[in-house]
This record gives C-alpha cells, sequence and structure tokens, in this order.
C-alpha cells in the first residue's frame, strides 16, 4: 500500500490488502484485465480505531472534524472493497455479516458461488482490528475477556478448567478459492480442497449458544453428511474454542455427541487470541498449514481439563496426524447464534 492508501483507510483494511497481497502471490494467480473473479471478505465489525478517531474530532470540532473517510472507513464491506479496487476484481463482492463466524461465512458463500458454476474464482476470508478502547470496555462490561493480566502469555487457555475468557487479537486471512478445472487449467499450486460449508443459527440467545449443544453437533452431522465421510475420518477439529467458560463447554458438548472423544481437537485462539471476523479464516488456513506438515497445533496453556465437560481429545503439544487422515473441521460461531463448520482436505 502507499502512503496515502494506510493514511484514508482503516486497520482492518491494512490487513486485508495485505492478506489478499501475500494470497495472489502465493497462488501465483495471473488476474486479466476483464475478469469475474470474487471477493469475500469479512469482518465482525469494520473500522473501529477509525470510528474512536473521528467520534473523538467530532466531539471536538463538531461537523467541522469530520472526515470525510469517516463512513467508508467504518463500514464493514470496506475491507472486501478496497481488496477489490486494489486487484481490479469484477464478479461479485461482499462481506457477510455474522460476528465471530463471519470469517467462515465468507469462506461458505465463495465456496458455494463456485460451486454453483456462478464464478470459478474467489477470494475469501476475513480481516479484523478490534484493539481499541470502546471495544475494550464492551466486552468487559458482557464479562468474557479473560482477567490473567499478570500472566498474559496464559491467559488463553481454551477447554482448560482455569480459563475465565478470551483474549483479544487481530489479523487477516485471506485464501485464493478457485473450481478444480481453473485450477487444473493453469497449473494452480492446489493446497486443499473445500469438500463441504454448512451455516446454521442457534436462534436462542444474541450472546451464547444453545445451552444443550444441539444445533452445533447438528451443524457439524451435516458437514460430515455433505462431504460424504464419517466422522472417525476427520484428522483433527480446528474449534471455535474462544476460552470462555460457557462457549467452550457447550462446544465440547456439541463435539462430544458427533465425535465422541477420540477425535483431536485444537484451538489456535490459545496462541493468537480472538480474532473475531478474522478467527474462521485463520483457524482455516491454519488447518490446510497442518494437513499438509502431517502436525495438529497445540493448544497450548490446556493443562487440566474440566469435570463437568464431556471428554473430548485437547491437543495440548503439537501431534503428528494419524496415517491415512486427510480432512478437518473447522468450527466458527458467533454472537446471535451464527454458526459455520468448513471440512478440508490435504491434496
Amino acid at each position: 500500500m502507499n502512503a496515502k492508501t494506510i493514511r484514508r483507510t482503516s486497520r482492518f483494511i491494512h490487513l486485508a490488502i495485505a492478506a489478499s497481497s501475500l494470497a495472489i502471490a502465493d497462488s501465483e494467480l495471473v488476474i486479466p484485465e476483464e475478469n469475474e473473479i470474487g471477493v469475500f471478505v469479512s469482518t465482525g465489525g469494520g473500522g473501529y480505531d477509525s470510528l474512536d478517531e473521528t467520534y473523538l474530532k467530532f466531539l471536538k470540532k463538531g461537523p467541522s472534524g469530520s472526515s470525510p473517510f469517516g463512513i467508508t472507513n467504518l463500514i464493514p464491506n470496506m475491507a472486501a472493497s478496497n481488496v477489490a479496487i486494489k486487484w481490479g476484481l469484477n464478479g461479485p463482492c461482499s462481506a457477510p455479516a455474522a460476528a465471530c463466524a463471519s470469517g467462515s461465512y465468507a469462506i461458505n458463500d465463495a465456496y458455494h458461488a463456485i460451486r454453483a458454476g456462478i464464478i470459478d474464482t474467489a477470494l475469501a476470508g476475513g480481516s479484523e482490528s478490534a484493539l481499541t478502547s470502546f471495544v475494550f470496555s464492551g466486552y468487559e462490561a458482557l464479562r468474557v475477556l479473560s482477567t490473567c493480566n499478570e500472566d498474559p502469555e496464559s491467559a488463553s487457555k481454551p477447554f482448560d478448567l482455569h480459563r475465565d475468557g478470551f483474549v483479544m487479537g487481530e489479523g487477516a486471512a485471506v485464501l485464493v478459492l478457485e473450481s478444480y478445472e481453473s485450477a487444473l487449467s493453469r497449473g494452480a499450486k492446489i493446497l486443499a480442497e473445500v469438500v463441504s460449508s454448512v451455516t446454521s443459527c442457534d436462534a436462542s440467545h444474541l450472546t451464547s449458544p444453545n445451552p444443550a449443544g444441539t444445533i452445533i453437533s447438528k451443524t457439524m452431522k451435516m458437514a460430515l453428511d455433505k462431504a460424504g465421510i464419517e466422522s472417525d475420518e476427520i484428522a483433527f477439529i480446528n474449534a471455535h474454542g474462544t476460552s470462555t467458560k460457557v462457549n467452550d463447554l457447550i462446544e465440547a458438548m456439541g463435539i462430544h455427541r458427533v465425535f465422541g472423544s477420540s477425535t483431536p481437537v485444537t484451538s489456535i485462539k490459545s496462541m493468537i487470541g480472538h480474532t473475531f471476523g478474522a478467527a474462521g479464516a485463520l483457524a482455516c488456513a491454519a488447518s490446510i498449514i497442518s494437513l499438509n506438515s502431517g502436525f495438529i497445533s497445540p493448544t497450548i496453556n490446556f493443562h487440566e481439563k474440566e469435570t463437568d465437560m464431556p471428554p473430548i481429545d485437547v491437543v495440548s503439544e503439537c501431534r503428528e496426524i494419524e496415517d491415512g487422515k486427510k480432512y478437518s473441521l473447522i468450527n466458527a460461531f458467533g454472537f446471535g447464534g451464527h454458526n459455520a463448520c468448513l471440512i478440508v482436505r490435504s491434496w
């Protein structure tokens, strides 16, 4: 990005442009002048940094303090729009809003658009930068943040008995998705195949999942059915695993109902924090890296299981993937009951 673009855009836009640049370079995607390449890049909130800055100037100076870029830096579709503008992509461009499941919803929409034959290629993922005083205070009011301030490195501990809330993170992940025919014709370096993607809604509570975890488990089962595989074919589950008391317990209930206690479970939020609208896309990228490397990344800080939690196999140290297993299931759940389950297969 040049200096002008940086000054005129929010940080979540910076991260999305950077991630899309890396994705295009890694995939060696050549973008023709006339194209129908889609952009599905989502965020949970948008330009919170610009909201804080612009509103403070407005309070101090009145309307004359407002920036002409205040609105375009705030609204959630601007990561997708700026990515499209950066690369001249003329296909469908959208930013599905599904709170912390937004990144997975974006991949879901791109996947189904390609399957339906609407487009051949898309950039898909999520971007989030919400490390502002306003957002911190809001989540603190909800009592969902960890208070382990004396030892921040161990504060995020999904599924652990002593977990007390999540740690906020930021980041972005963008994937190049394309039809097999498109990838084959251009000799693409294929990393993985998306074999199914399912979304649902708990329709239960604004901030908590369905208490029994039944909708979560049903969504995971639907993802397996659409992929045409059995639960024991999954190498590992990349869990939503936020490190909050209620959500981890309910997700564990849902996982145990479908997979029992033998399928390995990990949460990258233990290492990078909760990146909200980028979380599902980052977990998807991490799963693809794990499948290709043959190792499951650990849930660091997991030491002791909660007595009331159903038995699930939480991976606490880096573990080799069992021979012959090629699939990973990625969970992402968001406020309002938004659920997304993706299954990817190593190529």
